[in-house]
């Protein structure tokens, strides 16, 4: 089925909204969103608009917050973090 979503566009490292659009997915349901905020930006602006986003669209998933700000985005909405950092340490040659 079609689910109508805003095309979300990335301009210079910023997320602008375009107008809705019919989008499609292989024939599998969007059952949430993700985001990987711009290391230079505060993570909350972007884990705000990505919860508005969803709430607008009926998703119940939100994949947002890494290690450094999980709590900001568990506190905007977040249901799934990505921790590897927090847990296993830096990856060898990004310390």
């Amino acid at each position: 089925t079609m689910m109508k979503l805003p095309m979300v566009k990335l301009t210079m490292m910023k997320l602008t909204m375009m107008p809705m659009v019919e989008l499609t997915i292989m024939e599998l349901p969007v059952l949430g969103l993700m985001c990987i905020p711009p290391v230079d930006e505060h993570p909350s602006m972007h884990f705000a608009l990505l919860a508005k986003l969803a709430a607008r669209n009926g998703l119940e998933g939100l994949s947002m917050g890494m290690s450094s700000d999980f709590e900001q985005a568990i506190a905007l909405g977040a249901t799934h973090v990505r921790v590897g950092s927090a847990i296993f340490g830096a990856r060898a040659g990004t310390a």
